[in-house]
């Protein structure tokens, strides 16, 4: 059940302006939509005509798998959107809008060097509407088995957006090139073996990248 749910402020609001957050990769405009710049984030050696276009794992080698999301509300599975009593409770989208009762969320991963490792990195984002219904709840889990877990700490990268990084390894696992990937990254109001034993009945909210 949505929890302290806001009305569409969308028109103007005073603490929004246009800028970049170049470290956080998020782009808003003065109305508070806010973009996420995949292309930057997935940097310069990245494949031009797919670096833009959605959420993909990278190497050298510049071959580029596009991920697949998954969302949860209230146990039930979703896509894309959420509607519920006729309205829309939930997104997975990388353009964020915060403030209009519409809870956004979106992941975003690419291969780093980190402790002279290959590592995959993964930003997680979500709005101001996710973190008023439910805040503390919020856990994350990442890993080929899911075997990361801990409780989320995000931090606002733009008024009314919010941003955490995890880093995994296993990254052996993804295949360049093939149409969808195993990158395994989610964040919500999940226990880890809620996860790992794929039961959703009891998960208020959730969103996946697989």
């Amino acid at each position: 059940m949505i929890r302290g749910r806001t009305e569409s402020t969308m028109d103007f609001d005073d603490r929004y302006e246009d800028f970049y957050n170049e470290s956080a990769f998020v782009r808003q405009d003065e109305t508070g939509l806010t973009t996420l710049e995949i292309s930057d984030f997935a940097g310069e050696d990245a494949d031009v005509e797919k670096r833009s276009s959605g959420a993909y794992f990278y190497s050298e080698d510049i071959y580029m798998t596009e991920f697949y999301y998954t969302g949860i509300y209230e146990g039930s599975i979703f896509s894309y959107s959420y509607e519920s009593g006729g309205s829309e409770v939930a997104r997975i989208t990388r353009n964020l809008e915060p403030g209009n009762g519409v809870m956004n969320a979106y992941i975003i991963a690419k291969a780093v060097e980190k402790d002279d490792m290959e590592k995959l990195k993964a930003n997680i984002y979500v709005d101001e509407d996710v973190i008023e219904n439910f805040g503390s709840d919020l856990n994350l889990i990442w890993g080929r088995d899911w075997e990361d877990f801990r409780q989320a700490q995000f931090t606002e990268v733009a008024p009314g957006i919010y941003q955490d990084t995890v880093f995994g390894s296993h990254v052996e696992r993804i295949v360049h090139g093939s149409p969808v990937s195993d990158a395994n990254v989610a964040v919500g109001t999940f226990s880890q073996e809620e996860i790992q034993d794929g039961s959703i009945r009891d998960i208020e909210f959730g969103v996946m990248m697989r």
